[in-house]
């Protein structure tokens, strides 16, 4: 079991990432990153202003990601407002 006792500001969803077992795929609200609890990636980056860009990955911008659903390892929704 893995402990994370730091996180980089305010998580509203967070989940085991299918992807890469072992880490945690979290949305910080403006943004999907994945942690192994020590470094950061970036899933679905945040936009500067509302609204969205379409984009496969890090080129996805969303400016608000409340939560999100795992499909399977290489497939997520992002439910944005």
């Amino acid at each position: 079991m893995t402990t994370f006792l730091q996180t980089e500001g305010y998580v509203s969803h967070l989940e085991r990432d299918l992807y890469i077992p072992g880490n945690i795929l979290f949305s910080d609200q403006h943004a999907m990153k994945t942690t192994d609890g020590s470094s950061t990636s970036l899933i679905a980056g945040s936009a500067t202003q509302p609204g969205y860009v379409e984009g496969v990955g890090s080129q996805a911008r969303f400016y608000f990601i409340p939560s999100f659903l795992q499909l399977s390892s290489s497939q997520i929704i992002t439910i944005t407002v």
